[in-house]
């Protein structure tokens, strides 16, 4: 029998988290919203600050680390 799970690298889920959260409205929402279009498009969107950083919580923090 062969093992046919696939396994994601580890910033896969992390992205899917931050899309998520990217999609409410609250300010930790705004600022995965801003770090998302910075790395996509940091020259036509804007660039990150990582002092907003501390505007989010470690979980989500760390997912915007990896």
């Amino acid at each position: 029998m062969s093992d046919t799970t696939t396994t994601l690298p580890g910033w896969v889920p992390a992205l899917e988290r931050l899309l998520s959260i990217a999609r409410h409205d609250t300010g930790q929402s705004c600022r995965v919203a801003n770090f998302l279009l910075a790395s996509w498009n940091a020259e036509e969107c804007g660039g990150f600050d990582f002092t907003e950083l501390w505007g989010v919580g470690d979980p989500v923090a760390e997912d915007i680390s990896l």
